[in-house]
């Protein structure tokens, strides 16, 4: 299995929508949770991805996650890159 595949399946048994071609690699995954953890910084912590997409933070591939909370997303993202990463190809 790829990274990919492993962190697509770790966020699916968390009922969490990863955008396709997003989190191909470690590096893209931890882009995005940086990306997701300064719009908090901005925005506040109760702001929803939805948000984070609507003031340019994120890009429109991210419309699938919906209102998920950013802060949410953000754990569930940095725990399932670990355990994707872990995982041996």
């Amino acid at each position: 299995m790829t990274f990919s595949s492993r962190f697509e399946s770790c966020m699916s048994t968390q009922n969490l929508h990863t955008p396709s071609g997003i989190f191909d690699t470690v590096m893209t995954a931890n882009g995005t949770a940086a990306a997701i953890q300064q719009g908090i910084a901005k925005l506040g912590a109760s702001t929803t991805i939805s948000e984070l997409v609507g003031a340019g933070i994120l890009s429109d591939t991210f419309l699938v996650v919906g209102s998920v909370g950013a802060a949410y997303y953000a754990g569930a993202l940095v725990g399932c890159a670990a355990s994707a990463a872990a995982g041996s190809d």
